[in-house]
Parts: structure tokens; C-alpha cells; sequence
């Protein structure tokens, strides 16, 4: 009987011992180097979701301006002329303006909160759209100008 609680109690002592230094040190590393992948990449996407709000925002002060150009074979010279809202009018959390400009051709700048895409890295924060159009009338919208740095940009904006 004195053999077994021998034994059992060398058995104890091991498993109330806990874990060593090194295997906390192992498992503090590999929690570490997750987290130095994970948080970027979560800092990326949550950067591109935001993006993707001022897209959703412009795509009707798109189709009002090529409306606009198929009725009157010319291009509006800002937000009024087009039929919409002021540029103001289209903030919100992400999104401060979305601006019509009269030019050789017309623009159209959605400007984001640079607040709010602080980790975005370029000074001002802007998509400029800009259209071509056909014989046909068909308006075709490139979206590759203003300061979103090009990572950042949807990829229909990427070209």
C-alpha cells in the first residue's frame, strides 16, 4: 500500500508543476508572429470595406451624369447641373464629398475622410473618375486617378 501512494504522489507533484518557461516563451512567439500577419491584413481589409462605401455612393452620380450626357450630348459642368444632390450632401462616416467638375472631360471626385482612412497613407484621399464615351454614346468610367494609393483602390480601379 506504502508503494502505490509513493506513487501517487510522484505523479502529483509532476502534474501541479505547470508549465515550463521555455513552452511559455514558445507559445508567446507564436502568438506574436499571428498577430504580425493578421493585424495588417485585417488593417487592409478594413481599409477596402470603407473604399467600398464611397464606390457604392457614386455609382448613381455616374449613371445621373451619363444620363445627363445622353440627353444633352454634352457634359454637366457640376452637381446641380447633373440633377443631384450637393457635393457635401453625399457624407457620411467615410465619405466626405462626391464632386462634379466641368473640365475637358468631366471628373467626378469622391473624396474620403482622411480621418477616417488615417492608415491609408496619402495626403489627401481621392478617386477621380473620369468617362470616355463612343460613337454610340456609351459611357465607359475609368476610375485610375486621384491619391488612394494603388493598393487601397477596388480593382476595378486598379488599371
Amino acid at each position: 500500500m506504502q508503494s502505490i501512494n509513493r506513487h501517487r504522489n510522484a505523479f502529483a507533484g509532476r502534474c501541479n508543476r505547470g508549465f515550463t518557461i521555455i513552452e511559455l516563451m514558445l507559445v508567446v512567439t507564436i502568438i506574436s508572429i499571428l498577430l504580425l500577419v493578421a493585424v495588417p491584413t485585417f488593417q487592409s481589409y478594413s481599409a477596402r470595406a470603407k473604399i467600398a462605401e464611397g464606390l457604392l455612393l457614386a455609382d448613381p452620380v455616374l449613371q445621373s451624369v451619363a444620363e445627363y450626357y445622353h440627353g444633352h450630348n454634352a457634359w454637366p459642368a457640376d452637381n446641380a447641373t447633373a440633377g443631384i444632390s450637393p457635393a457635401a450632401s453625399f457624407a457620411t462616416r467615410y465619405v466626405r464629398s462626391i464632386s462634379v467638375t466641368d473640365g475637358p472631360p468631366v471628373a467626378i471626385t469622391l473624396t474620403y475622410d482622411e480621418a477616417e482612412l488615417s492608415g491609408i497613407g496619402a495626403a489627401t484621399n481621392t478617386i477621380v473618375f473620369t468617362p470616355r464615351s463612343d460613337a454610340s454614346l456609351t459611357v465607359q468610367w475609368s476610375c485610375s486617378g486621384g491619391t488612394l494609393p494603388h493598393w487601397a483602390r477596388p480593382p476595378r480601379c486598379r488599371i
